[in-house]
């Protein structure tokens, strides 16, 4: 599991992520129709305190991939770019 392997997260506080992010479902809710309640199964719950911090581990290794190529990844919260350094060629014919 990557919370414990890589940032050593375990027991108690490993228990306390796994049901904050298992078992979760979803429904939309316009005026007064609501869609099927469906299962949420990926992605981090917006709104609280600990959404930030979990989206920060949950992409983290996002970041030590593409440390190894050649490219720049701009990130903001939950949006995220990344740039490919391409070199022309010497635009001659072969």
């Amino acid at each position: 599991m990557r919370l414990k392997d890589e940032f050593g997260i375990d027991c108690t506080p490993l228990r306390w992520i796994e049901s904050y992010l298992s078992n979760r479902t979803m429904k939309v809710l316009i005026n007064r129709s609501s869609s099927d309640t469906e299962p949420v199964r990926y992605g981090v719950p917006q709104g609280s305190c600990a959404g930030p911090v979990i989206f920060t581990l949950y992409i983290a290794s996002l970041n030590r991939v593409i440390q190894k190529y050649p490219t720049d990844l701009y990130g903001y919260a939950d949006d995220h770019n990344i740039a490919f350094k391409i070199q022309a060629g010497n635009g001659k014919m072969r």
